[in-house]
């Protein structure tokens, strides 16, 4: 996998960004008193009072500033990251259109709220109606939702990997962290193996997924000192049927109908794992650790859960006598 060489530029933009943000806010502070404290008498538009004219003085300012924080964040989600990101042009442009689409709709509200309390259009001045409103959420609306099908288009077309790329993805994942296998019992490199196998997980498919699990199991990646943390880890919908995954840590794991029938899932520790309508039929759970688990209507038939810790878990009547519950801890 490639290294970025614009991940510091892209952090020190991102960091001008949020420190641009704060300013911004702390510039909307002393414009907001000033609203506050101002003679509305004074002013030559009707229906003004304090509350509304804060009103329209903090809202660009809080709109800006929000807008800034968020091109920071995508600044950096895109282009600060170790490895460098597939599709980046593409990806880009998504990032653009959507912050776009919402930097109208934001900027919509407040434009809509002057109207309504000055009754006019502050730019120009000129009176202003329901047909301004209306013409103006209809502009807004229309420019929202081409944005948004334009990004959509992109992403889908553009942005998404091919199988192919894909399946490149994957090999060079297991190529860049098989020199590592050797030495991961040093911290730093089973940082560096956590790292690409967090990366290359957004990549992939469900059928690679499957198979990406399966070659932590055997690497030793799963389990004892040398494991890896995979909390949050998507796998909802891959296929894991028959998995051999015994004392294997899947602590936080997202497993959401996910396909596990006859898995041996033997004193895994799946505490806090996302099981919700999970096929588990006949997978073995004997000693398992499930506490806080979401078994939400989860397919149990034969699953064998005795000695299986299932604190803080619900099991409806059904799964009850679905799986084997002896000396379950409840």
């Amino acid at each position: 996998m490639a290294e970025n060489p614009h991940r510091k530029v892209a952090r020190t933009f991102a960091f001008v960004c949020y420190v641009l943000a704060a300013l911004v806010l702390i510039a909307s502070v002393f414009f907001t008193l000033a609203a506050a404290t101002v003679e509305v008498s004074q002013l030559p538009v009707e229906g003004l009072t304090n509350q509304r004219m804060v009103f329209m003085v903090a809202s660009p300012f809080l709109i800006v500033s929000l807008m800034l924080v968020l091109v920071g964040w995508r600044v950096q989600s895109l282009f600060g990251q170790h490895q460098r990101k597939d599709k980046l042009a593409a990806k880009s442009a998504v990032g653009c259109l959507r912050l776009g689409s919402l930097g109208c709709t934001l900027w919509a509200i407040p434009a809509t709220a002057s109207i309504l309390i000055t009754g006019k259009v502050v730019t120009t001045g000129e009176p202003a109606g329901l047909r301004e409103i209306f013409v103006l959420a209809s502009g807004v609306m229309l420019v929202v939702f081409l944005m948004l099908a334009v990004s959509w288009l992109i992403s889908v077309y553009f942005a998404a990997l091919n199988p192919q790329e894909r399946l490149g993805a994957y090999d060079a994942y297991q190529n860049s962290i098989r020199p590592y296998l050797f030495k991961i019992v040093e911290p730093e490199a089973r940082i560096f193996v956590q790292e690409q196998t967090m990366d290359v997980l957004e990549k992939l498919d469900p059928s690679l997924k499957s198979k990406l699990l399966v070659f932590l199991g055997q690497s030793g990646l799963l389990s004892g000192d040398t494991r890896l943390g995979l909390k949050g880890a998507d796998f909802r919908r891959v296929d894991l049927s028959k998995i051999n995954l015994p004392r294997a840590d899947l602590h936080g794991i997202n497993l959401e109908r996910a396909i596990l029938r006859d898995a041996v899932l033997f004193k895994a520790n799946l505490q806090n794992a996302r099981l919700k309508q999970a096929d588990l039929r006949r997978a073995n759970l004997q000693e398992a650790d499930l506490r806080q688990a979401d078994f939400t209507g989860q397919a149990l038939e034969e699953a064998n859960l005795s000695e299986a810790n299932l604190t803080g878990t619900r099991l409806t009547p059904e799964q009850r006598n679905q799986a084997g519950l002896k000396e379950t801890i409840l």
